[in-house]
């Protein structure tokens, strides 16, 4: 007759006299356990989840599947009791479960209860901190650190303006390439309609010029009649050229052209300045003033001694 076999169990580690020891935290199903599908488990690990969160969710998930229920009604002070945080962090993560769809709860008040359906659960949007968006634009290489000392932004710093915007006589100074450069690039300024220049003068700004036109040619000509004005235009540029520290804007160059034709006027004819400006003279009128003088006069006798 054959034997039954004997079965021999193995070492069992919760059974061991040391699992049962007075004072021990060693975990024992015989303790209870809690229920939970391996999907449900898994969805929980993977997800992103902060830690409070987690904490949260494994909290409700004891007071719900740990006690064979499918909703219960959870409070604050009981979240806070199992996971070891304070009421308001606690609600304040159970409000960002519910949003996320991972906790479901109709009301504030109403029962919670884990959400099942796994494909609807979902994140929180990311929240903008100043943070996330220093590392953002450093990533996007547009760092907008300000100079202490200037008060400006470093890509306002080192962006290369073109000549003009205004940069100092040192920066420009020997640079006509970047200029050529710049002005080929920039988009061309409106030309203003009226007859073209017949000659033109150079500004204190490089690269700019006051036109003269025929129309102011003759104008000149007629207020300074014994001043070639063409030929002094061309001493003017001459001048000009000679002294680029005493060159006028293209605003107060008129003023300086009608001095210079002046001053010539005046070293041709002395006395033409001071004769235009006399009244002329009428005989008549001498005469009649001259009258009404010795009008008052009274005539002698011949008994006055003269």
């Amino acid at each position: 007759m054959v034997q039954p076999a004997e079965v021999i169990k193995l070492f069992d580690e919760q059974k061991t006299p040391e699992s049962k020891s007075k004072g021990s935290n060693v975990a024992d199903l015989e303790d209870g356990y809690t229920r939970l599908a391996n999907s449900l488990l898994e969805a929980a690990i993977s997800h992103s989840m902060t830690l409070r969160q987690l904490r949260v969710f494994l909290a409700v998930v004891r007071k719900t599947f740990g006690f064979n229920k499918a909703a219960d009604r959870v409070s604050g002070s009981q979240l806070a009791e199992l996971t070891g945080l304070s009421r308001q962090h606690c609600s304040t993560a159970l409000s960002e479960l519910v949003e996320m769809k991972v906790i479901t709860r109709s009301k504030p008040t109403s029962p919670v209860s884990i959400n099942r359906h796994l494909d609807e659960w979902c994140s929180l949007p990311e929240k903008s901190t100043p943070e996330k968006a220093k590392s953002k634009q450093s990533q996007n290489g547009t760092t907008s650190k300000k100079s202490p000392k200037s008060g400006l932004k470093e890509s306002q710093i080192r962006t290369v303006a073109s000549p003009k915007s205004g940069h100092t006589k040192d920066t420009l100074k020997n640079n006509s390439k970047d200029i050529e450069l710049a002005n080929a690039n920039s988009c061309p300024e409106a030309e203003p309609s009226g007859p073209p220049p017949v000659a033109w003068l150079p500004t204190n700004k490089s690269g700019e010029q006051y036109d003269i036109t025929q129309v102011q040619i003759d104008e000149w000509s007629e207020a300074y009649p014994a001043v070639d004005v063409l030929g002094h235009i061309r001493r003017m540029y001459s001048w000009l050229n000679a002294n680029p520290r005493l060159r006028k804007t293209k605003r107060g160059m008129p003023r300086f052209i009608v001095n210079w034709l002046s001053k010539e006027q005046d070293r041709g004819h002395p006395g033409m300045a001071a004769s235009t400006n006399r009244r002329p003279v009428n005989v008549n009128d001498e005469l009649a003033q001259m009258q009404r003088a010795t009008a008052d006069i009274p005539t002698p006798s011949d008994d006055m001694v003269i």
